[in-house]
Parts: structure tokens; sequence; C-alpha cells
């Protein structure tokens, strides 16, 4: 009953917008469905084995390597896919959430990010080089030795239904520096 009602509504508010202002409901439309792009991140629903990678400060070749887990649900019938990671960072507890989506009027995909270490939430945007291939997503965040904005970029590699990397760069040098690559497995 309380979808019927939604429906309503929403056919409602979206006459009343095209009677005022003479917008097609098509973009409304629009962002109401999934499309591909939905579809294909709902494979990869399921408890994961995360191996992560972190390169520490400067010097490129320290590489910490941490063992987390992970698990992906799809959220809102399919319209968002989570991505929650879990684990240890030596003795501290770590915890991120990814909030992927695909819009479909802009066909850009869209990703929120938040983790329990910092207070800092990342927004990202970008583009599908092609559907269930490579995600490539940018944004800025702050540079916590000087407080200015570092460009930053996530990528996303889908190799097959039970692998996918999650990988993050800063341009904090001027140049495009890998800082955390998450590989995932299939439980």
């Amino acid at each position: 009953m309380k979808k019927i009602l939604l429906a309503f509504s929403l056919l409602l508010f979206t006459s009343s917008i095209n009677a005022q202002t003479g917008f097609e409901t098509s973009g409304v439309e629009i962002l109401m469905k999934t499309d591909a792009n939905h579809a294909y991140l709902k494979q990869y629903v399921g408890d994961w084995s995360v191996n992560a990678e972190m390169w520490m400060g400067d010097d490129s070749n320290t590489v910490q390597k941490i063992v987390l887990y992970g698990t992906v649900t799809s959220l809102l019938d399919n319209r968002f896919t989570k991505i929650h990671i879990n684990g240890f960072i030596g003795k501290t507890v770590f915890e991120t959430d990814f909030i992927l989506g695909f819009n479909t009027l802009t066909e850009k995909a869209e990703l929120s990010e938040m983790n329990n270490l910092t207070t800092e939430m990342n927004y990202y945007r970008g583009i599908w080089e092609t559907v269930a291939e490579k995600l490539l997503l940018s944004s800025t965040a702050t540079n916590p030795f000087d407080g200015s904005d570092i460009k930053i970029e996530k990528e996303f590699l889908f190799l097959d239904a039970n692998n996918f990397t999650v990988s993050n760069f800063d341009y904090s040098t001027g140049e495009r520096k890998l800082t955390i690559q998450f590989v995932f497995t299939r439980v």
C-alpha cells in the first residue's frame, strides 16, 4: 500500500511540475529506473576476503600489507551498492563504507566514502569506461598536514564475478600516486 501511495504521490508531483514548467517527465522517469550498471553490480553481493596494501609516506617502496574482510550488499531495490570493509590496521580497528550508485540521468557513477579513522567524508563522481570493466571516480580530500585540497581518485577494476580491486590515488606530490589498493576475492 505504501508503494502505491508513493508512486501516486510521485505521479501527482511530476504532473504538477509538468503543468507549471512544461518539463517532460522523461528526466524523472529516467532517474527512477535502474540500468545495466546496477544489474552488473548486483553480482558482487556477498562476503569477501580483502587484501590491502598501503603505501605510507613519501617512500613508495614502504608497503604495509593488511588482511581485511568485506561485505557487499545491494540497497534500495538494487539502486545502490554498499561495500563495507573491516579489520585491523596493526592494533587499530578499521572500518570503511563505500556507497556506490549510478545516476541514470547524468550517466555518472557516484560514490560516498567514510571510515572510522577520520571525520572527513569523501564524495566522488566519475565514469564507467565501459559497463562492467573499469570505473574511475574523482574527488578532493583535505591534506592533513597543511589543510589544502588534494585531488584524489578511486578506481574500480571488475576482473570477474569473484575478483575486483579498488585503488586509491592522490596527487599530493603533483603526480598520480597509488596510496591504497584493496584486492577483493570472494569467500
